[in-house]
């Protein structure tokens, strides 16, 4: 983890490693976050009905392999284009080349 000056966590690293029962296959994984942009004004709309669901539901109805870790999606959408994951070329060039890239 670190935290600059200000003593406000600008990146976390978590990693975890899962086997699955009786010896079987170990899948690991790595989540890095980057936080930055603190304190900047947004405006935030909740997306149309069409768009979201019920998380138990979900849930409920994925199966015994959602254990794995497999990311949900909107229709049409890739995990390149999930708000937040990627920082657009302009948003890059506006920050002189920082933030998540």
């Amino acid at each position: 983890m670190w935290i600059d000056s200000r003593k406000q966590i600008r990146r976390q690293k978590i990693s975890q490693s899962v086997r699955e029962p009786n010896g079987g296959t170990t899948t690991s994984s790595t989540i890095t976050l980057e936080l930055y942009d603190f304190g900047t004004p947004v405006k935030v709309s909740a997306p149309p009905a069409s768009q979201v669901t019920d998380l138990a539901r979900l849930l409920a109805n994925a199966g015994p392999s959602s254990s794995h870790g497999s990311a949900v999606l909107a229709p049409g959408q890739s995990s390149s284009t999930v708000p937040g994951t990627r920082a657009s070329p302009e948003r890059r060039a506006r920050h002189g080349g920082s933030g998540p890239q």
